[in-house]
């Protein structure tokens, strides 16, 4: 007597919490004859598994066969299911400096750089449709960038990726009035419809050590305590780049390995806020 066992299993690599989800089996089985089939997981083109398992009871071939054929059509039907159900339509608009327009990356000048076009590639394969907006700038400030809050908000709704705090510190500005600049953009981004996602900068190697944290540090702490009292969701890119210097391009902005780094920080980070509505 043979026992069947795994004819298929089908996964998709992120945290189930931290993606879009439009429709979800969370426990479905049943047994028929010499199968049971378990479905698990979340549709949308996100995190599932199908599971089909024989249980022995018979030794006839055909119904082997049987089982198999009726095995792999509910298998179909599940990706089907799964890749196509509550699609959507999703706005982004990147909001920063020097770092959010693509510096020391291969696509720096482009319309998309850096992060920009990796993120709005990974998006797209959960979402229906992606509207990616640049409104970045090199050598901009958070004070800068606070009048282009106020710009960018009205009559928009979508996410606002908001990195800024690296122009700031070469300038002199206190990191307190960087995240009081950042907390406004927070409020006037949930006063317009916006979903604010606040990011921390990149770590600096070179000038930095647990036992005497520098200056991007201290600031990426402060924003971290910001976004916890703003109840937003944090891109933490510091602690997805710290211990990895081989990811940055002059010691402040990433390389392409870098970007794509950020770009999967951005995504998980846009998930959490789809998941959480």
């Amino acid at each position: 007597m043979t026992t069947m066992q795994t004819l298929a299993v089908v996964s998709r690599v992120a945290p189930r919490r931290d993606v879009p989800s439009g429709l979800s089996f969370q426990w479905v089985g049943f047994t028929l004859r010499r199968i049971a089939i378990t479905f698990s997981g979340h549709a949308n083109g996100l995190p599932y598994a199908a599971l089909f398992r024989s249980l022995p009871q018979s030794n006839s071939r055909g119904c082997m066969v049987r089982v198999r054929v009726l095995s792999a059509f509910l298998f179909l039907m599940v990706i089907v299911v799964c890749s196509g159900c509550g699609r959507t339509r999703v706005e982004v608009v990147a909001l920063g400096d020097s770092i959010t327009n693509g510096y020391g990356s291969s696509t720096h000048g482009e319309e998309f750089p850096g992060y920009q076009g990796l993120l709005r590639n990974k998006l797209e394969r959960f979402f229906s449709a992606v509207n990616m907006s640049n409104r970045a700038g090199a050598d901009i400030s958070s004070g800068e960038g606070l009048a282009r809050v106020k710009e960018v908000a009205v009559g928009r709704g979508g996410y606002l990726l908001i990195l800024y705090g690296t122009i700031d510190l070469h300038r002199g500005l206190s990191k307190r009035e960087v995240v009081e600049n950042l907390q406004e953009m927070v409020g006037i981004a949930k006063g317009n419809g916006l979903i604010p996602i606040i990011g921390t900068l990149p770590p600096d190697p070179a000038h930095d050590s647990d036992s005497e944290p520098n200056d991007v540090s201290l600031l990426n702490e402060l924003i971290r305590e910001m976004a916890r009292k703003e109840g937003v969701v944090l891109a933490d890119h510091h602690v997805a780049f710290r211990g990895n210097p081989a990811l940055l391009f002059d010691g402040a902005h990433p390389n392409d390995a870098g970007y794509e780094i950020m770009a999967e920080v951005w995504a998980q980070a846009i998930f959490n806020c789809f998941y959480q509505r």
